[in-house]
């Protein structure tokens, strides 16, 4: 095992804590595609706002991944990692406390923002982590061998 290699229970804990950063954005998208027709009724929404709900969020995470990834390069992927844990948790609770659809669109486009910056490092740090070809197979069983 090279010496920046972590060790087998750091690298689970690696592993674990990266991929939950990947999980959480992707089933807080589908959670909200679930729950469109309650936000629409409790907020009394119209169509227009029900698809900024989902638009706004998605705009901003797509825009942003990339420059989210080039910022964790510059700035560590850690850092960037739990920057963007804190900006998905704090707008989670925004999104949860809206008042109107127009509040929750705007938590929900800074919710996307946290996303971006939750997945970008997250799959960097998982990346970076595992070399070798045993290792990758490990963590992405299907894609170990297109990169050897």
């Amino acid at each position: 095992m090279p010496a920046d290699s972590p060790t087998r229970s750091s690298s689970t804990r690696l592993l674990l804590t990266a991929s939950l950063g990947c999980a959480v954005t992707v089933l807080d998208t589908n959670l909200v595609g679930i729950v469109l027709p309650a936000i629409a009724r409790d907020l009394a929404a119209t169509f227009a706002d029900i698809e900024w709900v989902v638009s706004a969020y998605l705009l901003c995470f797509a825009a942003l991944l990339l420059p989210a990834g080039a910022i964790a390069d510059r700035a560590g992927r850690r850092r960037v990692l739990l920057l963007g844990l804190a900006i998905f948790a704090a707008t989670s609770l925004a999104c949860g406390a809206a008042p109107d659809a127009q509040a929750l669109y705007v938590a929900r486009a800074a919710q996307g923002v946290g996303a971006a910056f939750l997945l970008a490092p997250s799959l960097a740090v998982i990346g970076h982590a595992f070399h070798g070809e045993q290792e990758r197979a490990r963590v992405w069983p299907s894609g170990a061998r297109s990169w050897a």
